[in-house]
């Protein structure tokens, strides 16, 4: 049986940690992406490009305006991702026994 979070303390938790991820993974994750797919009889075989992030990604579609490139290039600036890691294990962790306490509670009354 798996936890469900249903307090208001968990979708406070949830809203800290989502913005976290989102930086973590705009700017710090890489993703590889299909460049090409070929069909070579009943296979498809499919190339993959660089890794890279989103942030690198946007910087090298060129579709950007000065001032948000300077924006995007002072948040990324701004980030440590070693704290970055650390407050998003803290705010999962919490998320973790939040979860089994209500876990428990639900099991006590069934």
């Amino acid at each position: 049986m798996s936890a469900r979070l249903a307090s208001k303390r968990a979708y406070a938790l949830l809203g800290q940690l989502y913005p976290l991820l989102c930086l973590q993974l705009n700017f710090y994750r890489p993703i590889r992406k299909i460049g090409a797919k070929e069909r070579v009889g009943p296979r498809v075989i499919k190339r993959y490009g660089e890794p890279r992030t989103a942030y690198q990604r946007l910087l090298v579609a060129d579709t950007l305006e000065e001032n948000e490139r300077g924006a995007l290039k002072e948040t990324m600036r701004a980030i440590n991702p070693a704290d970055l890691q650390r407050r998003i294990d803290k705010l999962l962790r919490e998320i973790w026994l939040l979860g089994q306490g209500e876990r428990k509670l639900v099991d006590d009354v069934g």
